[in-house]
């Protein structure tokens, strides 16, 4: 992700910097340099935003749609699609969903709210203090 936002920005600003020297007269070696980087750039891009679920380990293929999904997938919401049209098509039931992160998991986050818990009564039993419960 980190990678592909560097590229679409590096990409908008070198487009401008290679028109703007294209437009000086007797710079067109260096116009002609800068054209080139740039559509190595968009190259370089539009490889990195492919979609490369096919080479995961099989411990991470089932992974969640969304931690799979390149940069514009997760600035436009569109690792949704095929959920949002499952849903229009029949009615979603959990078995349809993707598994979550499980850090995530109701099982993780109730241990966590528990022990906080535990916590905040055994410090707050002998003095007026804020809970730890709104430090979730």
């Amino acid at each position: 992700m980190l990678i592909s936002t560097y590229l679409i920005l590096t990409c908008i600003l070198d487009a401008a910097r290679a028109r703007t020297q294209a437009l000086i007269l007797g710079q067109t070696i260096v116009a002609s340099i800068l054209i080139a980087t740039v559509a190595v750039k968009v190259l370089a891009l539009v490889i990195e935003t492919r979609e490369k679920t096919y080479i995961l380990l099989p411990e991470y293929s089932e992974s969640s749609s969304e931690l799979q999904s390149n940069v514009f997938s997760r600035a436009f919401f569109l690792w949704l699609n095929p959920l949002l049209l499952m849903g229009f098509r029949s009615v979603i039931s959990s078995q349809d969903l993707t598994p979550i992160h499980e850090k995530l998991s109701a099982e993780t986050l109730a241990a966590r709210v528990q022990s906080n818990w535990i916590k905040s009564e055994f410090i707050s039993d002998g003095c007026c203090c804020e809970p730890l419960m709104l430090k979730l």
